[in-house]
């Protein structure tokens, strides 16, 4: 998390287009603000996927895993576009 915070990781932004790297990194509210909208998205889309669970949901280890494996199958989703071709 250190990384994510306050390292390299901090200067990747993402937008509606894809990601990019800023020149400064962001203050730590925005960070937090985009952090948990990042979360919540993940969460609606699983809940998508298995819509026999309720909203309000504790997900368990293999849910987690399961988002987190999905997550990174969609690198189009948060990889910078010049690093895909």
């Amino acid at each position: 998390m250190q990384e994510f915070w306050f390292g390299k990781l901090a200067r990747i932004v993402a937008t509606t287009t894809g990601c990019y790297e800023a020149a400064t990194a962001l203050p730590l509210l925005e960070k937090l603000e985009a952090f948990l909208e990042i979360i919540q998205e993940q969460r609606a889309r699983h809940l998508q996927r298995h819509r026999k669970m309720a909203t309000d949901s504790i997900f368990s280890e293999g849910d987690m895993t399961e988002i987190w494996q999905t997550w990174q199958d969609d690198y189009h989703d948060w990889m910078k576009k010049e690093k895909l071709q």
